[in-house]
């Protein structure tokens, strides 16, 4: 389905990610998978915002942080929370 938004949208959330932190794999594919102009951006995981309330998620942060370095820059976190990401 990626592929066939990235052609009709330049822009998607995902929303898959704030039920789960997606995996180095998932992104990588989410990347060769959609054009270059394509971009995504994700909702902030729900074990960092609800279970965790933004407290003791150094773990998850380093994970999301982690997972979420791609060859081409456009696939973010959302701006809210791209410096959390980055202390």
């Amino acid at each position: 389905m990626l592929p066939y938004y990235s052609h009709i949208f330049d822009y998607v959330e995902i929303d898959s990610i704030f039920y789960n932190i997606p995996s180095e794999l998932m992104v990588r594919n989410w990347d060769k998978r959609t054009h270059d102009n394509f971009r995504l951006t994700a909702k902030f995981p729900k074990i960092i915002t609800h279970d965790k309330k933004f407290k003791n998620v150094e773990k998850d942060r380093i994970v999301l942080s982690k997972n979420g370095t791609f060859k081409r820059q456009g696939i973010s976190v959302t701006n809210s929370v791209t410096s959390f990401l980055q202390t």
